[in-house]
């Protein structure tokens, strides 16, 4: 069995989707997912936020 299918059969598997197409919609949807994440981490630590935050919290 080819690689890919194996890797769409075991997603079906572990995911309980039922079409092929479906889990490669959600391993899209995930995978774009997790970039965004990605790219917004290269962020960390590059701004100081100054602000009270039990202020913000009573609002």
């Amino acid at each position: 069995m080819p690689e890919q299918e194996s890797l769409v059969k075991e997603a079906m598997q572990i995911t309980g989707i039922q079409t092929e197409n479906e889990v490669i919609i959600r391993a899209l949807k995930e995978y774009i997912r997790l970039n965004r994440q990605l790219e917004i981490l290269k962020y960390k630590g590059s701004h100081v936020w100054e602000g009270n935050l039990e202020e913000m919290r009573s609002v």
